[in-house]
């Protein structure tokens, strides 16, 4: 990174929750420091992936992620913003002993299967696996580590766990988290903690007995973790939310920048290209108005960086167009009455199952405070993912109809439930989860330190690069202030 001299201008391109949460942390230095913030954002909201929606009768429906792990330093990050912007008071909140973060569920061989819980399980015939996982975690004490830099998240667990944990469990798991195959993402990127292990300590068990995923949880500085933290460890969350739904943080956080005088946000303003004056000056293009600014931060997916960057930098570009994204279909359903029984999370589907959904969320077993009707059943189908083209030819070709049909047929078959939504919501996200293919953080690194090299004052965050979750963008957001703050 460049060095940020005093009475510094920063541009930020994209206001989903990673530019926000720059801007917000750059909004805390001094006047000294940064005198000016400009945040791009094309579209007329911010937020990014981040959606509510609430219908007629107030219930609330999320058409992006809508909970958020509380566990890790990154965690404790979004719940210090969470703080910063006076949302305290609006959190809502499930703990680890409730059904839903208790019970998950699976899709395979025709039926739903609860996935493992509790120590007595390993112990167990659990299907869809054939046998007990026990045996299968002792003898993981005894594979060796991988000679190779990265490998795909299926190959490694395949390696580690055996065959049926990768094709049932892993699987679907990928699917979850990412909407990609796990045959084709990256270990090191994906999952770097659990990779991190088998490199130091060679066995992810032996680890696990001996308490590093605990200490690893914890935080460095005990004193600086916020008040929401510590009641998020006191009352055992296992994921918490918003009463207004997730996007109230993105809104609130607008709000903030928007009484600091130094912060201008310009929405429905596309940035068309950006180009390295010199070693201390980058200029933006959008709106067919140019700035100049000390540093930039982008935000936006990889593949729409490499189309803004000057053509006289075409490997940068290339690598970072590496860097696909994938297309998910998300469809909210509501049922007027509780027709099925289950308590649990909800379910996700191995891709051996061909199925044309990656999963289904039980929105009646999570957040209560987000539905106005106490004896409705609500759901969210997620579809395509890695799979998408396979399911549905073209994502630009494809009729809502075709996507919504899938879903119903879906939750039909699955959940055996016959009867007619009484309200459907359908949101198409186009490249909005990037995939961290094999060699991922290779590429990144190597991008990285080509701009380090060159000394161009840009800086790279959001979900390209570091991970995918509310909380890995938010924290990438603190960092980057917090290094223009040293610098």
């Amino acid at each position: 990174m460049s060095v940020i001299t005093v009475m510094a201008s920063v541009g930020i391109i994209g206001g989903g929750i990673s530019g926000l949460s720059a801007a917000h942390y750059l909004s805390k230095l001094s006047a000294t420091k940064v005198k000016k913030i400009i945040l791009y954002e094309a579209s007329d909201r911010l937020g990014g992936w981040i959606q509510t929606s609430q219908g007629d009768d107030g219930s609330l429906f999320e058409s992006g992620p809508r909970s958020v792990r509380p566990i890790g330093a990154a965690a404790q990050t979004t719940l210090s913003l969470v703080e910063d912007v006076g949302l305290s008071d609006q959190v809502i909140s499930i703990p680890r002993s409730h059904s839903a973060a208790k019970n998950r569920l699976i899709y395979a061989n025709g039926q739903l299967h609860f996935l493992p819980n509790q120590l007595a399980d390993l112990f167990k015939v659990k299907a869809p696996l054939t046998s007990r996982l026990f045996p299968r975690l002792l003898a993981e004490v005894f594979v060796g580590k991988s000679g190779e830099e990265d490998e795909s998240v299926d190959s490694f667990f395949r390696r580690r766990l055996g065959d049926e944990v990768a094709d049932y469990y892993v699987n679907s798991m990928c699917h979850g988290i990412f909407a990609g195959d796990s045959r084709k993402l990256s270990i090191r990127s994906c999952f770097k903690d659990i990779w991190s292990l088998e490199q130091r300590h060679g066995s992810l068990v032996g680890a696990a007995v001996s308490g590093i995923f605990s200490r690893a949880e914890s935080p460095k500085n005990a004193q600086s973790v916020c008040a929401l933290a510590k009641r998020a460890k006191s009352e055992n969350w296992a994921v918490w939310s918003l009463k207004k739904g997730l996007e109230d943080l993105p809104r609130a956080i607008e709000q903030s920048l928007l009484r600091d005088d130094r912060i201008e946000i310009r929405k429905g303003t596309s940035v068309s290209a950006i180009s390295f004056v010199n070693q201390s000056s980058v200029q933006v293009t959008a709106g067919g108005k140019s700035d100049d600014f000390r540093h930039v931060i982008s935000s936006v997916y990889a593949g729409t960086l490499a189309q803004l960057l000057p053509t006289t930098i075409p490997l940068i570009s290339a690598v970072l167009r590496k860097i696909l994204a994938v297309n998910v279909a998300v469809i909210n359903v509501e049922y007027d009455r509780l027709i099925f029984p289950l308590s649990a999370f909800g379910y996700l589907v191995p891709s051996s199952e061909n199925s044309k959904i990656l999963g289904v969320i039980f929105d009646s077993c999570l957040f209560n405070e987000h539905s106005q009707k106490r004896n409705s059943t609500r759901l969210t189908c997620m579809l395509g993912g890695a799979y998408f083209e396979k399911h549905f030819g073209k994502v630009n070709s494809i009729e809502d109809g075709a996507l919504i049909a899938a879903a119903l047929d879906s939750i039909s078959e699955h959940l055996k439930i016959q009867q007619k939504p009484t309200r459907i919501k359908m949101t198409l996200h186009k490249n909005c989860i990037p995939q961290y293919h094999v060699g991922h953080q290779a590429d990144v690194a190597a991008v990285r330190k080509s701009i380090a090299e060159q000394n161009w004052p840009l800086s790279l965050i959001g979900s390209s690069y570091d991970g995918v979750s509310i909380n890995d963008c938010v924290h990438g957001g603190k960092m980057v202030a917090d290094k223009i703050k040293n610098d």
